[in-house]
This record gives structure tokens, C-alpha cells and sequence, in this order.
């Protein structure tokens, strides 16, 4: 079994092979997944990433548009990074608030602080998943991190444009799990005992 700095090199550089046509229908499909098999009943603060467009990563802005249309009462929250092993979390305002970090991630240069207390549901960036909800991300450690000092409540949601691995046998004790994974064509549903 290969190691989790090989695997996140091989599904990210299969990420990148996608044409602009696939990418932009999985991308449709994913949205469609979402808003079918994902209830916003009782969720006030809802965290999502903002994509890196030249890793092909799940356009978010889609969906983000979507649910200021449908649901304008709630609040959505994008992160900012502060350091090497940090995040603040600011409400979303609009496009000009955004600038390009050193990664090439849009995050906003300011705004209005989101208390991780708040947050009701997450949603997390990956490169590939499993089917027991465990995650490899992209090697720094943010987002587990900050999953860890969210609620228990928060909801914690991948997305992913490819379906599961079998199985990724690198969890450590700071690998935070995931309880769902939206692809484009299913919601993985993965049980804790605290929902």
C-alpha cells in the first residue's frame, strides 16, 4: 500500500488530468448531490473552503452562490490563513473582499470574526477519502487542526469530485474523520456516535 505523501501526489495529479468539460460537469453533479442529500435545517454558520483553481478543487463559489440565493438568512464563513499552523474565520461579504494568498487559495483580507463555537457545518477540502470517512488532505494539517477545536455539533462534510478508496490505513490521533463526503454521484454517509 502506497504511503499518504505518494497517494496525495497520485489523486491530485489524477484531480489536475480532468478536461474542463468533466471537471466543470462533476462540479455540476456535486452541487446537485449536495443540495438533494444535505439538510440546512437548524444550521446557522456554515463553513466552506474556497477553491485553488489551478488544483482543479471543487468549485465552492457555485455553491456558495446557491445557497446565498436559497437560504439568505444563513451565514457563511471562509478561513484566512494566519501562519503555519493557523486559521481566523471571517463571514463571507463578496468577491472584493477576497485576494489571493501565496498558495494561490482566495481568502479574505478582512471582516467580521466567526467564532469556531458557532459553526454548525464544515466543508473540507481533500484530495481522496474512504469509505470509513477518514481524509487525506494536502500535508499541513490545517483543517484538522481547526476540526478539532470546532464543536462536537459541527458537521463535518468533504467534498470530492472522485468516489472513495477502499481504505486509508494512516489515521493518527489527529486525523479528524469526516461525517459525510459529497461526490458527484452519491452522499457517503459515515455514522459517529456523537450524531
Amino acid at each position: 500500500m502506497p504511503d499518504k505523501a505518494t497517494l496525495r501526489k497520485v489523486y491530485l495529479e489524477k484531480r489536475m488530468t480532468l478536461s474542463s468539460t468533466v471537471f466543470k460537469s462533476r462540479n455540476a453533479a456535486l452541487l446537485d448531490t449536495f443540495i438533494s442529500n444535505i439538510s440546512l435545517a437548524g444550521i446557522e454558520v456554515l463553513h466552506l473552503f474556497l477553491p485553488i483553481g489551478k488544483w482543479k478543487e471543487v468549485d465552492t463559489f457555485s455553491l456558495l452562490q446557491v445557497l446565498k440565493k436559497s437560504h439568505p438568512h444563513l451565514q457563511l464563513a471562509v478561513p484566512k490563513v494566519i501562519d503555519d499552523s493557523t486559521m481566523a474565520h471571517y463571514l463571507y461579504e463578496g468577491p472584493s473582499q477576497l485576494e489571493l494568498n501565496k498558495w494561490d487559495i482566495p481568502e479574505p483580507k478582512k471582516g467580521t470574526d466567526i467564532r469556531l463555537e458557532d459553526i454548525d457545518m464544515v466543508l473540507v477540502p481533500l484530495i481522496c477519502f474512504d469509505r470509513s470517512g477518514q481524509r487525506i488532505g494536502y500535508g499541513k494539517g490545517y483543517y484538522d487542526r481547526f476540526l478539532a477545536q470546532c464543536s462536537d455539533k459541527a458537521l463535518k462534510i468533504g467534498l470530492s469530485l472522485s468516489p472513495p478508496l477502499d481504505s486509508i490505513p494512516y489515521a493518527t490521533a489527529h486525523d479528524v474523520p469526516l461525517d459525510f463526503c459529497i461526490t458527484p454521484k452519491k452522499c457517503y454517509s459515515f455514522k459517529r456516535a456523537n450524531h
